[in-house]
């Protein structure tokens, strides 16, 4: 499989190693994830399009969290929270490269939620180490959320999301 178009890609056994198993609850930061169950080679994540994106949030959701990274550079755009009751918010949702050289000062107030030490290069290993990042927005604690509209437009490189999940 190829995650950034060059034939790079998660390791399943690495992302196993530090707690990510796919179609199972991956927790950070007090907000419940669940990684996507996807067969080898096929795509376990949203590759950010303007894809709107039902959520039922945990009762009394006060934020909004994603698992995801970027490939080929730092990325960013804006995204938009619609509530039940019609009214929409817009903030800017974006991740530090996959493969950043230092995690000492990361963008867009990204946290580390896994680290790998090697990735799949091909039928190979490359050491290199890679992450997933958690980031998260605030909800309005007086409305019910519905969907998160993912941002058409960046600026960067490629935006990847492999889950959203809500926190209280």
């Amino acid at each position: 499989s190829s995650f950034d178009a060059i034939h790079n890609s998660y390791s399943a056994q690495a992302l196993n190693g530090a707690g990510i198993v796919p179609g199972e609850p991956f927790a950070e930061n007090d907000i419940a994830f669940t990684w996507p169950s996807a067969a080898s080679g096929s795509p376990n994540n949203y590759q950010i399009n303007g894809q709107i994106l039902p959520v039922t949030p945990v009762a009394s959701a006060t934020s909004l969290g994603f698992l995801g990274s970027s490939t080929n550079g730092s990325t960013s755009g804006t995204a938009t929270l619609t509530y039940t009751d019609g009214t929409t918010t817009t903030f800017p949702l974006g991740f530090a490269d996959w493969a950043v050289s230092s995690i000492a000062s990361l963008p867009f107030q990204d946290t580390v939620a896994a680290t790998m030490s090697y990735r799949n290069h091909g039928s190979t290993q490359q050491t290199l180490t890679v992450y997933v990042f958690m980031t998260e927005v605030a909800l309005d604690p007086t409305k019910t959320l519905q969907s998160v509209t993912l941002p058409s437009t960046l600026t960067g490189g490629q935006l990847h999301i492999f889950a959203v999940g809500t926190g209280s």
